[in-house]
């Protein structure tokens, strides 16, 4: 395994390794503890133990591969994986069962084949990660977080999706969800974000979640 860029972890029967440049996240239905544990049970973005190439070798994306995978998370009933160039995050409806499994949903892009960033203009719908563009994917407390990097914002919703073309319900960053400049929320200083990376959530006290953010430039 080389260059991996999130590790998540149920912390007792399951985890995910997103390995980036192999264009792949290892599945594990296992804690791996030692050695001789630590063989992943399936992989996904690929059809075999040894297959490497982008969109699973695929002339354009599909519902099966992945191009830089940049995250992968699980909140008890849907996986989410963010695939950086091609611009968009694939759900899947379970914890997957099938090595190279179909996506059951894809969120950023009109369909499977479709890549571009901000695809159809931007919006509370559409991301642009790009090459190296952020890692890590958020699920937790029944929320999705992302950090849109090319976007220069965090996209929120207070619900994570289940299916197709769910707009965020927060944009933290920008003043708008049609803007995208760096620092556009009244600047650096004032909240706006020059290529974020990466978004977690937190315990605030009190009942609370505090949203912490990795901005890298």
């Amino acid at each position: 395994i080389t260059d991996v860029n999130q590790i998540w972890s149920d912390g007792t029967s399951r985890v995910l390794v997103s390995n980036d440049n192999q264009n792949r996240v290892l599945v594990y239905n296992h804690l791996p503890t030692s050695a001789s544990t630590a063989t992943p049970d399936l992989v996904l973005g690929q059809t075999t133990w040894t297959g490497t190439a982008a969109n699973s070798g695929a002339s354009t994306p599909n519902a099966q591969g992945l191009y830089q995978a940049g995250g992968a998370c699980f909140n008890g009933s849907t996986l989410y994986l963010r695939d950086n160039v091609n611009n968009r995050i694939l759900g899947y409806a379970a914890w997957p069962t099938q090595m190279g499994q179909a996506a059951d949903f894809v969120m950023g892009q009109p369909d499977f084949a479709s890549s571009a960033p901000n695809n159809g203009g931007i919006s509370k719908s559409t991301f642009n990660f790009g090459i190296d563009g952020g890692n890590g994917i958020e699920c937790s407390r029944g929320m999705l977080v992302v950090a849109d990097t090319g976007n220069n914002r965090v996209l929120i919703w207070n619900k994570a999706p289940t299916q197709s073309g769910v707009p965020a319900d927060v944009v933290v960053g920008q003043s708008n969800g049609t803007a995208n400049a760096q620092a556009g929320a009244g600047g650096l200083a004032a909240g706006g974000f020059k290529f974020p990376a990466g978004a977690a959530l937190l315990s605030n006290g009190s009942a609370r979640t505090a949203l912490v953010v990795t901005d890298m430039q």
